[in-house]
């Protein structure tokens, strides 16, 4: 008699399966697909759960990393009103004597901060868009049809010229509303003021730096440099502004996704609707994200 399980050997047990297939305790025989060695039971995987990736580091990343570009703007405000002091005489049509160690000391204290400013605005681009990108992700598990781009949009709305003056604040704001507590209710609780103010700094900052950037690589005359390094100030003062509200909109988006993944990932456990139901009422089980 041959082998219930494997039909390959002599059966020696009372249920009629063979010594090889006791010592490995196969399950019973399935017949082999195409392909598939004899006797070999086929092995089927269950799904990966659905795991999702926690936005609070990078979030806070993000806003120490602001904070950092706000200290470079103090540091270029310092080296450009040391730039001013030499020449504002100079427009006053005074003539007093400037070493060539001023000068030189001006000038690198002048290259030292911006270089430090760039440094602290790459920095914080890349580790922004990461975050960027994984908040949206999260959105579309949150209220997926509340968003109307992808998550590759996160990172190539950047990079289209002109269009990249609204797309990415158009992403910010459905990611916002997707991540409320209600996405579906009246947006009269959570509004998008977070979203408006930190796309509203972004801009401002954008066009003030590129024209006192241009007003200063212009000047010529002593009393073009002393009006470019007014402008200097001005922008770098207005960018400081501009990294609080970027601060406090990262803030509040990445607590407001935190909370929503934790309150339906609680839902789910305890077997109840999870707040915020879609009016098709599909929803996606969220995990709670770790910290």
């Amino acid at each position: 008699m041959l082998c219930t399980n494997c039909r390959r050997q002599t059966a020696t047990d009372g249920d009629g399966r063979c010594v090889a297939c006791l010592s490995t305790k196969s399950q019973p025989y399935a017949a082999p697909s195409h392909g598939q060695e004899p006797g070999l039971t086929p092995v089927v995987r269950a799904p990966a759960p659905l795991v999702l990736l926690s936005p609070v580091g990078l979030g806070r990343a993000v806003m120490v990393l602001l904070g950092v570009v706000a200290l470079a703007d103090v540091a270029v405000i310092a080296a450009v009103l040391d730039v001013r002091a030499l020449f504002e005489p100079l427009a006053d049509g005074d003539f007093p004597a400037i070493t060539q160690a001023e000068a030189e000391r001006a000038d690198s204290f002048m290259l030292l901060t911006s270089t430090l400013q760039l440094t602290a605005y790459v920095a914080t681009a890349v580790v922004f868009v990461i975050w960027f990108h994984r908040v949206r992700t999260i959105a579309g598990v949150l209220a997926p049809d509340l968003l109307t781009r992808g998550p590759g949009w996160t990172i190539g709305a950047w990079f289209i010229p002109v269009a990249n003056l609204w797309i990415p604040r158009g992403i910010a704001a459905e990611v916002w509303t997707a991540s409320r507590s209600s996405p579906y209710a009246s947006a009269t609780s959570e509004p998008r003021t977070p979203v408006n103010l930190w796309w509203a700094g972004f801009l401002v900052t954008w066009f003030a730096t590129r024209f006192a950037d241009r007003r200063y690589s212009d000047a010529q005359e002593p009393d073009e440099i002393v009006s470019a390094t007014g402008l200097l100030v001005g922008a770098a003062a207005v960018d400081i502004a501009a990294a609080a509200f970027a601060i406090h909109f990262v803030h509040r988006l990445t607590a407001m996704q935190r909370a929503r993944a934790e309150e339906r990932a609680a839902a789910w456990r305890t077997g109840q609707p999870p707040a915020g139901a879609t009016p098709t009422g599909q929803e996606t089980p969220v995990p709670p994200m770790p910290q």
